[in-house]
């Protein structure tokens, strides 16, 4: 099974890192979200075999301009095989960098462009706005993490050769939502995630535990049902989605 999003440099993870890899994921990508989240990722990935993302979360925008020139340096430099995550969060107070988002977001698509990376996005409360930018910016691909839109967003984003994450919530028996879309999607744009460790597993089992990528077995497992499929299935179709859009996604010899 493949997670394609978790955040491997949180100190709950670092422990973990050994059993990640005994466990029966056969391939991750942990993202990073600022510069020092960026150096412990590609620490991390020195020693194992775990793809890397790098971006500039919206919620790290403030001092963009020194993160910025770093950033570029290190995708220029290093095998991240994507961009993110990165996007757009009006959510409460951030929406009060709005601006600065916008910017920040455009000028990181332009180096997904340049260096032909696809793009992790990071979208709340914002689709219209981020649709806005990504008609000035033609990228690979885009992955809609832990997607939260509604079916007119999908619909909307298609014509960027988008594909939509889902994790954690979908596990939810009452999130009729995320169900729904999940029966909307084209089986060959879908994929799944843990988030790890940002989601708890005690969504699921009471546990107040947080998530690692060992857990994405349990999203597996409810996507599987809620489409009527075979779990093999879904593995198999999920690990076409991944390899169509990276080539060169390491797996862990597991």
């Amino acid at each position: 099974m493949y997670d394609v999003h978790c955040h491997l440099d949180q100190p709950s993870m670092l422990q973990r890192l050994d059993n990640i890899t005994k466990a029966k994921v056969k391939g991750l990508l942990t993202s990073g979200i600022n510069s020092m989240s960026w150096l412990e990722n590609l620490r991390i990935a020195e020693k194992y075999p775990f793809n890397v993302s790098l971006g500039l979360h919206p919620f790290f925008v403030k001092d963009k301009d020194k993160q910025l020139d770093n950033l570029k340096k290190l995708l220029c430099e290093s095998s991240v095989i994507a961009v993110g995550e990165i996007g757009l969060d009006y959510y409460n107070d951030y929406v009060s960098t709005k601006d600065i988002q916008q910017e920040v977001f455009y000028k990181q698509l332009v180096f997904a462009r340049d260096l032909n990376l696809p793009v992790i996005v990071h979208c709340r409360k914002a689709y219209d706005d981020l649709y806005s930018i990504l008609k000035k910016v033609q990228v690979p691909a885009l992955i809609f993490h832990s997607f939260s839109g509604s079916e007119q967003d999908i619909i909307k984003m298609k014509e960027f050769n988008s594909y939509f994450s889902f994790g954690f919530p979908i596990v939810n028996e009452n999130n009729k939502k995320h169900r729904r879309l999940v029966k909307l999607l084209s089986l060959d744009r879908l994929l799944l995630e843990t988030d790890a460790p940002y989601m708890r597993t005690k969504q699921m089992n009471g546990e107040n535990t947080y998530s690692d990528p060992t857990d994405i077995y349990l999203v597996y497992s409810a996507v599987a049902e809620v489409l009527g499929m075979s779990l093999i299935e879904l593995v198999e179709q999920i690990e076409r989605n991944v390899k169509t859009i990276w080539k060169n996604f390491k797996e862990l010899s597991n």
